[in-house]
């Protein structure tokens, strides 16, 4: 499962993926609620989808 969860999360800040939604991802991913991606995401993480798009952008990647 957490390997699942780190690729998702390199996903969300690759540059080809920034024009896609959260919800595009989690769905390329097989979770069809964006809700409940959101909720897992912040549960491992400890951050919104969001605010992790952020920071890895600040961060450089």
């Amino acid at each position: 499962m957490r390997q699942w969860r780190d690729r998702v999360r390199t996903e969300l800040v690759r540059p080809d993926s920034r024009h896609r939604s959260n919800a595009m991802i989690a769905r390329r991913w097989g979770l069809h609620d964006p809700s409940h991606f959101a909720r897992r995401f912040r549960a491992a993480y400890g951050m919104s989808l969001r605010e992790w798009r952020q920071v890895a952008a600040l961060a450089g990647g």
